[in-house]
């Protein structure tokens, strides 16, 4: 059995160093889902170099805000944003401002939406259905939902087809369309595939 590797600079309590992988931030609007989920995520995969706070910093807006001054640490910044009440102007100005090493998982309507996905298609393009994903998760799994729970794991084996059923969801958009128009839409599977292939070449 090979050896249990050293501890890292981020379990020690200080930042990643790129030696050990790239080193990816992301940030949330989410108080306990979002950031449960993709710490559950960094555990399984062992991605030593994600950084994930729990700090709850705001909406989309200052979510972004934040990610601007914290980028110079990090090689890779996500910003996992929802729509949810915001209005479409404030929403689409949000991520606009996300460039570069920069880049916006975002929801239309809420991050759960993504969770559904592992278990059917979304609705059909304009169907408003944010007050209805916990109501389809609950019956999808038999299962009152809790955002505080470990969704990953639940989740972590229909990972292929929430990939799937989030490009299928996708392709009902043009690419000039901005992302308040895209309901319901999601761009959380680019940041899973950008984690997949982190993980994957660290082996």
């Amino acid at each position: 059995m090979p050896k249990r590797p050293a501890p890292t600079r981020q379990e020690r309590g200080g930042r990643p160093t790129r030696s050990e992988g790239k080193t990816i931030l992301i940030l949330s609007d989410g108080t306990e889902t979002e950031p449960n989920y993709f710490k559950a995520l960094r555990k399984a995969w062992r991605l030593a170099t994600l950084t994930v706070p729990e700090k709850h910093i705001g909406q989309a807006k200052q979510v972004i805000e934040a990610a601007h001054k914290q980028a110079g640490d990090y090689e890779e910044v996500w910003c996992v944003v929802d729509r949810d009440e915001l209005d479409a102007a404030t929403f689409d100005t949000a991520i606009a401002q996300c460039r570069g090493k920069i880049r916006a998982a975002w929801s239309n309507e809420s991050f759960e939406l993504w969770f559904v996905l592992h278990y059917t298609n979304a609705p059909a393009r304009g169907v408003e259905a944010r007050k209805r994903y916990i109501e389809q998760i609950e019956k999808l799994t038999g299962v009152k939902y809790d955002k505080a729970a470990d969704h990953w794991s639940a989740l972590e084996a229909q990972l292929d087809a929430a990939l799937q059923n989030a490009d299928r969801l996708m392709t009902q958009y043009t690419s000039s369309e901005p992302p308040s128009a895209c309901c319901p839409g999601t761009r959380v599977q680019e940041l899973i595939r950008a984690l997949i292939a982190e993980r994957d070449t660290r082996g």
